[in-house]
């Protein structure tokens, strides 16, 4: 009889040898407090989609944790970023989305040039020493990356562009017409599972058989089973094989949901991109979807899915895809990972071992130990 003692593993930075995170991680409001320091306030995070920027002065608010920022476009159409805060008494200058010119504090109507500046602050001329120069928005880093704004807190980053590599080309490479997609829907879950296990769910395929069998592990599935992964350093790029078209064409009375016979996309692509977003393209014509996870707690995560489709809604069946992802695979994932982390307070539980290959298959859990090693090293240093 094997003990528990003997069967129990550390997470390593070996891939070859590691099990999963120390449970505790994964409920700990320590490792939350210390992961929102070292990763989230370090790193490059999604505020939202361009195309909602579309001339000067329009802007929308994103929350990262608890920082809310405004990303915005300056009287050159230069895109900006600033906290969402008046430098005066701390209230939140503006909410949700629009465009204005003038950016005015609802609390005493302070007001702030689209560059930041302070342009009125009532009485001030009656304030002995006031500075105007002194009170304008603090500015944060914002890039555009794939027709998306990203943020980030520290002044010390690498730039998004220089670490995401060719990220961005992989995109256009998969989706013909990239460039004229556009979000028409966005969907929203608030899920009882700690950040990481979302995402780690996100980087393998080891469990698509079983808890996604329609889509692969069935006779009938649209999808063989595959999962070819390619990690790279603060991006990973995933590819689900489809049936070929023949096979497709076939059997369509038969398969769960069908896809656009001739699609330029003939294959299920999926990024994951370090910490916290991740994309997919499915199989038929262009479409792209961003799916964004944020803490809510130390075990609860608000996921949000921007659907985008070429010139707006997407067509019948690619529009089916996306329904199908919302209204019942992704359900099908959020049972998994509530499940572990309910489990993760588990007595019997003492670290398994993630099942990583030498082949790299599509069983190996590879991905999931690259965003762990990460997250280890990112609160623990590097050593």
């Amino acid at each position: 009889m094997t003990s528990t003692a003997s069967a129990a593993r550390a997470f390593s930075t070996d891939p070859d040898q590691s099990a999963v995170l120390p449970a505790s991680w994964y409920y700990d409001p320590a490792i939350l407090a210390a992961e929102k320091e070292a990763i989230y306030f370090k790193s490059w995070q999604f505020a939202g989609a361009l195309y909602d920027l579309p001339e000067p002065g329009c802007y929308f608010t994103a929350a990262i944790l608890d920082q809310s920022v405004i990303v915005l476009r300056d009287k050159k159409g230069e895109l900006r970023a600033y906290y969402n805060v008046c430098a005066h008494r701390g209230h939140e200058i503006v909410q949700g989305a629009g465009r204005k010119m003038i950016l005015t504090c609802p609390y005493h109507s302070w007001s702030y040039d689209l560059d930041g500046a302070l342009k009125a602050a009532g009485n001030a001329e009656n304030v002995k020493g006031f500075d105007a120069k002194e009170f304008g928005l603090k500015e944060i880093r914002v890039e555009a990356f794939a027709n998306m704004a990203f943020v980030n807190f520290d002044a010390a980053a690498p730039p998004l562009a220089a670490i995401a590599g060719d990220l961005e080309a992989d995109f256009r490479r998969v989706v013909p017409d990239f460039d004229r997609l556009v979000p028409f829907r966005r969907d929203h879950y608030d899920i009882k599972s700690n950040w990481k296990i979302v995402i780690e769910n996100f980087l393998e395929c080891y469990h698509c058989p079983v808890v996604h069998p329609g889509v692969m592990g069935e006779e009938n599935a649209n999808m063989q089973p595959s999962w070819e992964s390619e990690d790279c350093g603060y991006f990973s790029r995933h590819i689900i094989r489809a049936h070929p078209e023949e096979v497709q064409s076939q059997a369509t009375e038969k398969l769960p949901f069908q896809f656009r016979a001739g699609g330029p996309i003939k294959d299920g692509h999926l990024w994951g991109l370090w910490p916290n977003v991740c994309f997919i393209a499915r199989p038929g014509d262009s479409n792209f979807q961003v799916f964004h996870v944020m803490p809510s707690g130390p075990e609860t995560t608000h996921e949000t899915l921007v659907n985008f489709g070429k010139g707006g809604a997407p067509e019948a069946l690619e529009l089916a895809s996306f329904d199908r992802f919302r209204d019942e695979l992704n359900w099908q994932d959020i049972g998994v990972v509530e499940s572990v982390q309910r489990a993760m307070h588990s007595k019997g539980f003492k670290g398994g071992r993630l099942m990583v290959d030498p082949d790299n298959s599509w069983r190996s859990e590879g991905s999931v130990h690259h965003f762990d090693k990460m997250v280890w090293e990112a609160v623990n240093g590097r050593g």
